[in-house]
């Protein structure tokens, strides 16, 4: 048998190819949208490609399982779990060669077999592979892919229908749902190995190790949110809600293109160069939004473009970048330097947004004469800047953190909106008010404060660590 996992650093998404050495025939589970990466593998192994599959509708990217299946002598093979709402809609209209997959249903490539286990929690229509190679008679199973199922270190949240969607009363029944798929899963025996759909990163999860597989045996002792269905059914589902991190908005619109429409063939890398004497034309032009990248806040915060918004290229990328832009937004990205461009368009096509127009280089930004009138700042405060100064009523403490991190310990009288909640909630915040921007690391009070500042808030950026604020003051816990 042959294993080849692929990783995306940014999505914290783990595909793989799984093929026969005998026949040379293989298949592809969970491929990004992006599939010439499969078939360029396959072709360097001397495989042949011959079917893809998925372990569940997800939200967090777009799928590739659409256009490996128009490519010929190519089968889809997808979940047929699940309730009526979470069903594959754009299989239904496709030309494809396809099959629909319920527990127990086996896919061979050549002579390894891929079994599918229903194993909802995360989605209903959830499913798992156990993967055995019966080459020589073996009956034995190898491994299991286990999606957003079991990760290394922890489970797949449950709220996502509800969070996301607003499915009202999904949330607790999709976690008594996956309480019964982990009883299913401890009765696996515990040399199976264990390979999952994301890694530590992944909104999917909040507890996820970047170890990239593991082992039934090894999770049954130290994964604590299996650890908790010794809790009981009721104390399971309370411990794998709790403390789930606020998701991001463009999770909406994955999860509806990868059940009703499938998604579409991506456009090529536009290496357009802008130089500086574009500018003009972009600052005019409200249907441009400009996206800085760069790693320095501090670099951002003292000089950019009026307008732009600050998400760095980070594990925080796709997070604010899904929520901060819109999918028919035309975009100029600001890069640290060429390099860095595939990484953002990559990142930014697999969720969906597909609309670059260029990108400018810092040391082009840098040759920019320092009267250019496009230019903005941000002002820049430290918690301890904060202690030493008692707020007044023309200023307003905004955490952006995730709602559990708030509810753990916040600064007194400030105000909570998540990052990736944000734009759904600027109504709620004064124009009148210099609003103080904070987070855990300030990454995302990076992109935060920089979002205000481009819809007209008086934003203040604080550029520090939580942990700096809680080593010098006493803070208020709900």
């Amino acid at each position: 048998m042959f294993l080849k996992q692929f990783c995306d650093p940014f999505l914290a998404q783990y595909s793989y190819i799984i093929g026969c050495q005998s026949d040379r025939s293989a298949i592809v589970i969970d491929p990004l949208r992006d599939v010439e990466q499969y078939l360029k593998a396959a072709k360097l192994e001397e495989y042949n490609l011959i079917a893809c599959t998925e372990t569940h509708i997800h939200a967090d990217f777009l799928s590739g399982c659409k256009q490996l299946s128009e490519h010929e002598n190519v089968t889809a093979y997808l979940s047929d779990e699940g309730n009526e709402d979470w069903k594959y809609n754009w299989i239904r209209n496709s030309s494809c060669d396809f099959r629909m997959l319920r527990d127990q249903s086996v896919i061979k490539i050549g002579n390894v077999e891929l079994k599918a286990i229903h194993t909802p929690g995360h989605t209903p229509e959830h499913l798992s592979f156990l993967i055995t190679d019966t080459t020589k008679g073996q009956e034995i199973p190898m491994g299991i892919v286990t999606g957003d199922f079991i990760f290394v270190g922890d489970l797949g949240r449950p709220d996502l229908l509800e969070s996301v969607l607003g499915a009202k009363g999904e949330t607790e029944m999709s976690a008594g749902q996956l309480y019964e798929s982990v009883k299913s899963f401890l009765e696996f025996p515990e040399y199976l190995q264990i390979w999952p759909g994301h890694g530590a990163g992944s909104a999917c999860g909040k507890e996820i190790s970047a170890v990239p597989e593991s082992s039934v045996g090894y999770e049954k002792r130290m994964n604590k949110s299996i650890q908790a269905f010794h809790k009981g059914k009721v104390g399971f589902i309370k411990s794998i809600v709790k403390d789930q991190s606020d998701p991001p908005l463009y999770f909406k619109n994955m999860k509806i293109v990868n059940r009703d429409v499938g998604a579409e063939k991506p456009s090529k890398l536009n290496m357009s160069l802008l130089e500086h004497q574009d500018l003009n034309d972009i600052l005019k032009d409200s249907s441009i939004q400009i996206i800085d990248t760069r790693q320095d806040q501090t670099s951002f915060m003292k000089k950019h473009f009026s307008g732009s918004i600050h998400i760095g290229l980070n594990k925080s990328f796709p997070k604010s970048a899904g929520s901060y832009i819109q999918p028919d937004d035309d975009l100029v990205i600001v890069v640290d330097n060429l390099d860095q461009c595939e990484d953002v368009y990559n990142t930014l096509m697999r969720i969906g947004f597909d609309n670059i127009k260029g990108f400018m280089t810092m040391e082009i930004f840098n040759q920019i004469p320092e009267d250019f009138q496009g230019f903005s700042r941000i002002e820049m405060l430290t918690f301890a800047d904060i202690v030493k100064h008692t707020l007044n009523e023309d200023q307003l403490i905004l955490d952006v953190r995730n709602t559990f991190e708030f509810e753990h310990g916040h600064i007194r009288d400030a105000v909570n909106i998540p990052f990736t909640n944000l734009p759904l909630n600027l109504d709620q915040l004064p124009k009148n008010r210099k609003l103080i921007v904070h987070c855990t690391s300030g990454n995302t009070a990076s992109a935060a404060s920089s979002l205000l500042k481009s819809k007209g808030y008086n934003s203040t950026y604080v550029n520090d660590k939580w942990e700096n604020y809680r080593g010098i003051t006493v803070f208020h816990t709900s």
